[in-house]
Parts: structure tokens; sequence; C-alpha cells
């Protein structure tokens, strides 16, 4: 099954570590100009946190019949990356706080969400991760039956190729 990723529908933070600039997660972008990863593959071994928040609204769901948009809450990112001898380490976690969604049924919602993931990236290319595991869950309450449903999203890439399933009774909406 294609969705649409989580991690496309919010901002995509960058670490920078040194000369090189590494996308935490996996971007259209193209493969680093080889000035950079000289100057990062050689350079001594680095290290960037960075907490980033963003607004979730406009986020839409599905569960069965009702379809659910998010008026309101973020998610605060935390990420924390190591470059060493030209390869890159990035884990980032998500936490959704104060999240409320707007359902089909003219009910309102709560939803919370949690993301852990991890990428390998190797010199020159940044850009796709050459192993990386990303999962997003996220539970949503509210309603005559108390919850709607769930979701549960597996990113997996292996040799930068990428693997995306969903499973649960909800899944993204275009």
């Amino acid at each position: 099954m294609t969705t649409p990723k989580l991690l496309t529908s919010t901002a995509v933070a960058t670490v920078v570590l040194g000369a090189a600039t590494i996308p935490a997660v996996p971007t259209a972008a193209t493969t680093a100009p080889a000035s950079q990863v000289t100057a990062a593959a050689s350079a001594a071994p680095q290290h960037e946190f960075s907490v980033h928040t963003t607004r979730l609204r406009g986020l839409r769901f599905t569960c069965g019949d009702l379809r659910l948009k998010v008026t309101r809450g973020s998610e605060t990112e935390t990420q924390d990356a190591d470059l060493r001898g030209g390869v890159a380490h990035i884990s980032t976690s998500r936490i959704w706080r104060g999240v409320r969604l707007h359902g089909s049924d003219g009910r309102t919602y709560r939803a919370s969400g949690v993301t852990a993931a991890w990428f390998v990236l190797r010199a020159p290319d940044f850009a796709h991760p050459v192993r990386g595991l990303e999962v997003n869950q996220v539970m949503f309450r509210g309603g005559p039956a108390k919850s709607p449903g769930w979701l549960r999203e597996q990113i997996r890439w292996v040799d930068k190729h990428d693997t995306d399933v969903v499973t649960g009774p909800c899944d993204y909406l275009n």
C-alpha cells in the first residue's frame, strides 16, 4: 500500500555537521557536491542535536467511513546525528502534543502520535539512506466507540530502497 509518509507532512529538518549538510530524513535532494563530501569525510567526528516543533493542522486520516482532519496540535521532533569517516548515523523521535481533529460525523476527536527512526547515510549520497527504519504510531480517541482506531506505519530502507507498510483500521488521506 502506498501512502503519504508522515515524515513528508512535517517540515523536513536537516542536520548540519561541519561542511556537509545531511538530510535527517529522505528527501528528493540530490547528492552533495564532492567538495562538501570530501570535507565531511576527512573531518574529525562531529555531533549535532536539534529540536523542532511543527504544527500538524490540515493533516487528514480515514478510519473506515469516518474522515478526520487535524484542527490543532503540534509535533516536536528531536534529532541526534553523528558523522564519522563519511558515514552519518541519525536518530529521530517525534511526539504529538495537544492534537485535536474534526470528524466527518461532526464530533471532535483527540489523537496521540509517536515516531522512532534510525538512519545510516554514506558519502557522497546523503539524500538516500543506506539503511533505516521509521515507525509511526497514531492513536485516535473520542466518538461513540471511545476510539475510531489507530494506525502503525513502518518504513524500512535497505540498500537505498524503501518499503512503506501501514497497518490498523485507519490510514492517511491524500
